[in-house]
This record gives structure tokens, C-alpha cells and sequence, in this order.
């Protein structure tokens, strides 16, 4: 089956590159910003790191290697990876999708993010010793009075 007739969008490749290099750069940073936090002693944060070295690895191979054939003098013959119909509009899109989830895991170390969320657990602890000693008081003056009705009830029973 050939694609002959498929029109070559050169365009649509410097787009999807420029898409590979937003999400190394977005990659890069959140590896360097992350690697300051504890990451090491969670699965979590250690699954986290990991997938992102891992695309900044793919993202920086795959911009390398489309600098690469663009570089080389004597075009390939046939692309290694086809030509179908739609090719570089789906790898733009898949490398855009990519490169704005890059971007989005940045902002989880977004530092106002992380100020509020301290500001928020500050508050919440405060609530709960502002309840916790109003609780304290209720149950301090349950057993005064308390103590005052047995004290009443002792004071009346020595009248008898």
C-alpha cells in the first residue's frame, strides 16, 4: 500500500520539534527543581522521577536524531517511520499533549502552591486545638460540676 499521493508537511515537523524541545526543557526543570525534595523515600516519588528522566531521555534522543536527518546531506530514500497520511499531524499532537503534561507537572512545585497548602495544614492544626481545648473545658466543668453536686449531695447528707 502506498501513500504517494500524501503531501509532505515539513512545517508540521519543525512544530512537533519545537514540541520535543518544550518537553525536554519542561522535563530538565522539573528533574532539577524535584531532585532538591526528598523524592528517594516514597514509590511514589521515585516512580515519579524516574518517568520523567525517562521522557526527557526519549524527548532529547527523538529531538537529536530529527536534527540529525535533517542535517544529513542525502535525504533518506524512505522514512523510517513511513508515510501515512496524517503522520506529522498526530506526532504534533501527541508531542504538544506531551510537552503541556511537562508543563503541568512543573506547577505541582509551583512554591506559592506549596506555601498556601503549609498556610492550610497550619490552620487545620490550629482548628483542632482550638476544638480540642474547648472540649477540654467542657469536660473541666462537667467534673466541677460534677464535683459540685457530690460536694452539695455530702454537705446535705452531714445536715440529716
Amino acid at each position: 500500500m502506498s501513500f504517494a499521493h500524501v503531501p509532505d508537511l515539513p512545517w508540521l515537523d519543525l512544530v512537533g520539534m519545537v514540541f520535543r524541545f518544550l518537553t525536554f526543557l519542561f522535563a530538565a526543570t522539573f528533574i532539577v527543581r524535584y531532585s532538591r525534595r526528598p523524592w528517594r523515600s516514597l514509590p511514589e516519588g521515585r516512580h515519579l522521577m524516574g518517568f520523567t528522566c525517562l521522557v526527557a531521555a526519549f524527548m532529547l534522543w527523538s529531538l537529536v536524531n530529527n536534527i540529525a536527518a535533517w542535517l544529513d546531506p542525502q535525504p533518506p530514500t524512505i522514512r523510517p517511520d513511513g508515510k501515512w497520511p496524517g503522520r506529522e499531524l498526530v506526532a504534533c499532537v501527541l508531542f504538544g499533549f506531551t510537552a503541556w503534561y511537562m508543563y503541568k507537572r512543573n506547577t505541582l512545585l509551583n512554591p506559592q502552591r506549596d506555601a498556601r497548602e503549609a498556610v492550610e495544614a497550619e490552620n487545620d492544626l490550629h482548628d483542632d486545638r482550638i476544638e480540642g481545648i474547648s472540649e477540654t473545658q467542657e469536660l473541666s466543668e462537667a467534673v466541677h460540676d460534677l464535683a459540685s453536686a457530690v460536694r452539695d449531695d455530702d454537705s446535705d447528707d452531714s445536715k440529716v
